[in-house]
């Protein structure tokens, strides 16, 4: 296991063990989000991430598509890139998927 973390967008009872091969696995927001109040999830999202968030970090997509999309955001603005994790019910695995600004081209793995 690396030093990364695996940011785990909306914990819930699923089983996330097997991502932890990319790092340590740590929430961002666990359980019932009331994601209406947009502005306190992007500050509870900064606040959270501006203190350890580094740029070989993952984000494993889980929960709110809402959410999901604040966390992306957040890695991209501040790293320039955001490593995603993303399972593969075929292979019973994470897959990681890197995105860099979405230029053309630069969508790498």
């Amino acid at each position: 296991m690396s030093d990364a973390k695996v940011w785990v967008v909306n914990t819930s009872k699923h089983d996330y063990s097997a991502a932890s091969k990319y790092g340590a696995i740590t929430p961002v927001f666990q359980g019932n989000v009331y994601i209406f109040d947009a502005q306190s999830v992007v500050e509870d999202a900064i606040r959270i991430l501006d203190k350890h968030a580094e740029p070989d970090d993952f984000i494993l997509l889980a929960g709110y598509t809402f959410l999901n999309l604040v966390v992306g955001h957040y890695m991209l603005e501040r790293f320039g890139k955001v490593n995603t994790l993303i399972f593969s019910s075929k292979k019973s695995e994470y897959r990681p998927v890197t995105l860099f600004n979405f230029k053309p081209g630069r969508v790498g793995v």
